[in-house]
């Protein structure tokens, strides 16, 4: 296995052992959402009671932790734009950020 890519065989471990932290935190917080939802319909189908309190606050949890890492994922592109004005191939730049060939 080269550059983060598989050869095609390998396990779910390797697979997630490639994936980035926020991609298994998506991941994690979809199944989960998903299995409180399925869970929540069947017990207000069977029961007939809503845990008002419990549903608010699990939703609200994933609503915080979305936004972090939307955030962070803002971030991490301000940073990935910064870092291909200033050091990508588009030329030389000097510290201060002007290109070397258009000083006067």
């Amino acid at each position: 296995m080269t550059c983060g890519k598989s050869n095609g065989n390998g396990s779910v471990r390797e697979l997630l052992g490639m994936l980035r932290f926020s991609k298994k935190v998506i991941i994690f917080s979809f199944v989960s959402v998903v299995l409180f939802t399925a869970a929540m319909t069947v017990i207000i189908a069977c029961g007939g009671g809503d845990p008002n309190v419990l549903i608010t606050e699990f939703f609200s949890y994933f609503k915080i932790e979305g936004g972090i890492l939307g955030l962070l994922k803002f971030v991490e592109t301000i940073i990935d734009l910064l870092d291909k004005k200033y050091c990508g191939t588009r030329g030389s730049f000097d510290a201060a950020g002007i290109k070397k060939d258009e000083k006067k």
